[in-house]
């Protein structure tokens, strides 16, 4: 992690792009576009504990349709329902895009007893990642990559189907094979 502290590393981040006017915007909103990969690693390696210790495991958002329940519950469902949605089935394998730390892709892995792999560009989330599945006694069941879906040659082959899914878009796609 960064010898600097996360306020600081985010601030700087912010205070170096914050000037740069976007061409296709007026204002001077952050251009997010040429950030660096120091700079997106270095946001992400001084608030991933934060994020841990604030938020847990699990990185995104999910509904409460029971109304007031303990976030933790709330996020377990969200996940369940993603696994039974995008018809994880005992045995398959599972690829999480953006994984994080791994928090839904332990879950999804207990839930569907299933093995998930995590892909994330980020390595000291990978780090994280890994270091909690060894804490619950998992890393049979979920693994990690560093990578960019969005660059890398990272394919799941897997005889009866893969399923991919991500944080970003809330929801599972079957994949063909």
């Amino acid at each position: 992690m960064a010898s600097r502290s996360p306020t600081r590393t985010i601030a700087a981040i912010f205070e170096k792009h914050s000037t740069q006017k976007s061409s296709t915007s007026k204002c001077a909103i952050p251009n997010f576009q040429k950030l660096t990969d120091h700079d997106h690693h270095s946001y992400y390696d001084a608030t991933t504990d934060i994020y841990l210790e604030s938020w847990g495991e699990s990185f995104h958002l999910c509904r409460f349709p029971r109304g007031p329940e303990k976030k933790a519950l709330a996020m377990a469902r969200h996940e369940h329902h993603i696994a039974a949605m995008t018809g994880i089935r005992p045995g398959m394998k599972v690829l999480d895009v953006g994984c994080g730390v791994g928090g839904p892709a332990r879950e999804i892995a207990a839930f569907g007893n299933c093995h998930v792999v995590g892909l994330n560009n980020n390595p000291y989330q990978v780090k994280k990642g890994m270091e909690l599945c060894e804490k619950y006694k998992m890393s049979n069941m979920v693994e990690f990559e560093v990578g960019d879906f969005m660059v890398s040659l990272f394919s799941l082959r897997v005889s009866g189907g893969t399923v991919a899914w991500s944080n970003s878009g809330g929801a599972g796609r079957k994949a063909s094979t």
